[in-house]
């Protein structure tokens, strides 16, 4: 038996592309053990989920403190260098720039083989547009990781431009997609609304991720909390949790879930009429986004609205499974709500059917499983 470590800076709860990427594995006969970090110490050291076992470092961090986190960054970085030198594994699975120096070191130290799965580009994700020195240093170090591992795996076909002038040794596109099973569990669960309890209630707006700026947010909790046919159902964390908690308490019409499971996400987004992944396309790193989200409404069969430039427009728009405006203009987002709004329920159970349908056709999460298997057995020589 194979054996795999996947390795994220998150606590892995919930990481839906760690997780569907374990499951798989595990699933195929690997032996999977994924390392993460609990940067808030609310989840269990240890854990065994879905047949994989997943071990965490516990010690406290700020989401998005940049180089606030640098001496805890490098502590984590050790650990994960321990882990790997005491860990038997065939192949190490790295998650983003932030866990792939010490993954690619103790895999080439054992003559192992190491994938780099990039999430984001860090040089872009976190510096933007800035053309600081360190800045310069992390987009050294990523290409240089792109170049010397053993496969790269990136989300959208887009990331190709933005990895353009690396040379990787095997490439593989894997788009983040649903767990399959799930999105049937949640369907088969979802009630089916009459006319009239559509057309009587508000109409409801669905995000589930990460809280932070970039996304409108603040903007979002504005124009709901202000506008009583509207309502917002919003999870996650981050540097904005408090004040999307305010807002909960300040408007009956927003729901502030927290930190849920994946499962739960989808339980969400079902119970919603429009999607919203609006990302700032002058953060660099958004230009070439591919949120769950998108995906997630299309296995669904809700609409997405997202933000023109941000490369995902580019699906969204060419199979018509949703809405790209401008980034920051309200005006546009309004009229989008306002369209969704005054769709007949014939009219939007023939976009689901039509949504769920190309889902399965083009960008199934088996399809995507196919993918990763193949690569991995290429990488093993059988």
């Amino acid at each position: 038996m194979f054996s795999v470590v996947i390795i994220r800076s998150n606590a892995v709860s919930p990481d839906p592309r760690v997780e569907k990427t374990a499951c798989w594995l595990f699933q195929s006969g690997y032996k999977v053990t994924v390392l993460g970090w609990d940067r808030e110490r609310k989840s269990p050291r240890t854990e065994t989920r879905q047949g994989y076992h997943i071990v965490r470092y516990q010690k406290r961090a700020v989401y998005g403190g940049g180089l606030k986190n640098l001496l805890k960054f490098l502590m984590f970085n050790l650990w994960i260098w321990w882990k790997l030198l005491f860990t038997k594994f065939d192949i190490v699975h790295a998650c983003d720039l932030d866990t792939v120096i010490p993954s690619w070191f103790a895999a080439r130290l054992k003559g192992k083989k190491v994938v780099f799965d990039i999430f984001d580009i860090h040089s872009e994700a976190h510096f933007g547009n800035s053309k600081n020195w360190f800045r310069k240093i992390l987009k050294f170090v990523e290409k240089f990781f792109i170049n010397h591992a053993d496969a790269v795996i990136i989300v959208d076909e887009s990331r190709r431009q933005q990895i353009n002038g690396t040379n990787p040794r095997r490439l593989e596109v894997i788009y983040n997609v649903p767990d399959g099973s799930l999105i049937e569990k949640v369907l088969n669960s979802q009630m089916v609304e009459s006319r009239e309890n559509v057309e009587n209630r508000r109409f409801r707006i669905g995000y589930v991720g990460v809280l932070q700026e970039g996304r409108m947010l603040k903007e979002l909790l504005d124009l709901v909390g202000n506008n009583e046919n509207l309502e917002l159902y919003i999870a996650g964390f981050g540097i904005l949790e408090d004040e999307v908690k305010k807002a909960a308490e300040k408007y009956s019409n927003i729901y502030f879930f927290g930190k849920v499971s994946y499962e739960q996400a989808l339980k969400i987004y079902s119970k919603c009429d429009v999607i919203f992944a609006v990302y700032d396309p002058t953060i660099p790193n958004h230009r070439y986004s591919s949120p769950n989200k998108v995906f997630e409404a299309l296995a669904l069969g809700i609409p997405v609205i997202v933000a023109k430039g941000t490369g995902i427009d580019n699906l969204v728009v060419t199979e018509s499974i949703g809405y790209a405006v401008e980034y920051g203009n309200l005006e546009e987002i309004k009229s989008v709500f306002y369209e969704v709004r005054h769709r007949s329920v014939e009219e939007r159970k023939a976009f689901a059917e039509r949504a769920r349908r190309l889902f399965l056709d083009k960008y199934s999460p088996e399809k995507m499983r196919e993918k990763l298997l193949g690569l991995y057995k290429r990488l093993l020589g059988n």
